[in-house]
C-alpha cells in the first residue's frame, strides 16, 4: 500500500532481493537499491535518497527502496533510515538552497490542493504515497538487534515478515527446475529432491542456509553433468571401437572369400600343369623313342652303305 514499509527478518538465500524485485514488477513499481563500493560514504547515500526523493515526489514515479544489512556501512544509514519510516522526513538531508530549489517544483501542485497547509508536509505526503521502503535483515546478524532496539520505527512502523526457511514445495520445486534439465530421465529423481532436502535440514544445525542449499544444487548439476559427458564419451569410444572391429571382421571375411576363390583357381592351374607336365612327359618319351629308332635306322643305313660298297668294289 502507500507508503508501506516492511521489514523481512530472515537468514542468507531466501531470496528476499528476489521477492521483492517481482512484487515491484508486479505492482508498476520502480525497483531501487543502493549501489555499495568500498568508497561508498555518508554523501553517496545522502546523494541517492535525494535522488528516489525527486523521482516520488517531482516526477511523480511509484518507487520500492530496498535495502540489506550488508548496505548499512555506517551506523547513520539506519538513523535515517529510521526518520524516513517514522515520519517521512530526515531531518537535515537538504540544506536550505536545496529546499527552496525542490519546493519551486511544486508550487504548481500546492496551490490546486487544499489538504496540506505547508508546502512541506505536501512533499512528505507524496513521498509517502509514492514510495514503499523495504528493509531486509539477516536475524542471526550481530548488529540485528542493536539495529532494533535502537530504531523504534523498524517494529512500530513496519510491518514485519519473519523467513527462516523455505517451505517444502518450495524447495522441490527449486530441485526440479535446476535438477530437471539433467535428471529428468533418472529414475525415482523425486525420491532423490526430496533426499536433498532433508540432508538439508540437517545441516541447518551447522549453518546451512536457503543459498548454500542453492549452491549445493548447482554443484550437484555441475558434477552430475561432468559424469553423465564422461560416460557418454566412454560409450562413443566403445561404439567407435566396436565399428572398427566390425568393419575388421568383415574385411576378413571379404579377404577369406578372395582367398577361397584364389586357391579354386591355384587349385585350377595346379591340375592344368600337372596334365600339361604329364603330356610333355609323353611327347619327351616319344620322341626318345623315335631317336632310338632313328639311330637304329642309320646304324642300319650305314651297314647298308657299306655293303654296297663292297660289292662296288668286287665288281
Amino acid at each position: 500500500s502507500s507508503g508501506g514499509c516492511v521489514l523481512i527478518a530472515g537468514i542468507r538465500g531466501v531470496v528476499m532481493r528476489t521477492c521483492s524485485q517481482i512484487v515491484a514488477f508486479m505492482r508498476g513499481l520502480q525497483f531501487f537499491s543502493p549501489k555499495i563500493g568500498r568508497e561508498y560514504s555518508m554523501k553517496d547515500f545522502s546523494k541517492d535518497l535525494k535522488t528516489i526523493f525527486q523521482q516520488a515526489v517531482i516526477e511523480n514515479k511509484q518507487i520500492l527502496f530496498f535495502i540489506e544489512d550488508h548496505q548499512l556501512l555506517h551506523p547513520q544509514f539506519m538513523q535515517y533510515l529510521n526518520s524516513l519510516i517514522s515520519s517521512w522526513e530526515i531531518p537535515g538531508l537538504y540544506t536550505s538552497e536545496e529546499l527552496e530549489q525542490l519546493f519551486a517544483g511544486l508550487q504548481d501542485e500546492f496551490k490546486t490542493q487544499y489538504a496540506h497547509r505547508h508546502i512541506f508536509e505536501y512533499f512528505k505526503a507524496k513521498l509517502k504515497a509514492n514510495m514503499r521502503i523495504v528493509l531486509s535483515l539477516d536475524y542471526t546478524h550481530p548488529s540485528f538487534l542493536t539495529y532494533c532496539a535502537s530504531n523504534p520505527a523498524l517494529y512500530a512502523k513496519c510491518g514485519i515478515l519473519w523467513r527462516e526457511q523455505w517451505s517444502k514445495n518450495s524447495m522441490l520445486n527449486l530441485c526440479a527446475k535446476e535438477l530437471d534439465e539433467v535428471m529428468g530421465k533418472v529414475e525415482h529423481h523425486s525420491e532423490l529432491y526430496a533426499s536433498s532436502i532433508i540432508l538439508h535440514n540437517v545441516c541447518t544445525k551447522l549453518g546451512a542456509t536457503p543459498l548454500k542449499y542453492f549452491h549445493f544444487l548447482a554443484n550437484y548439476k555441475q558434477i552430475f553433468a561432468l559424469k553423465i559427458n564422461s560416460q557418454g564419451d566412454q560409450s562413443k569410444r566403445l561404439t567407435l571401437g566396436l565399428t572398427k572391429l566390425s568393419e575388421a571382421e568383415q574385411m576378413v571375411e571379404k579377404l577369406l572369400i578372395e582367398v577361397q576363390k584364389s586357391q579354386k583357381e591355384l587349385s585350377q592351374k595346379q591340375v592344368e600343369a600337372h596334365n600339361a607336365m604329364e603330356e610333355i612327359t609323353k611327347a619327351m618319351t616319344i620322341a626318345s623313342e623315335r631317336k632310338v629308332d632313328v639311330e637304329k635306322l642309320q646304324k642300319v643305313l650305314q651297314i647298308e652303305e657299306k655293303k654296297k660298297k663292297k660289292k662296288k668294289k668286287k665288281k
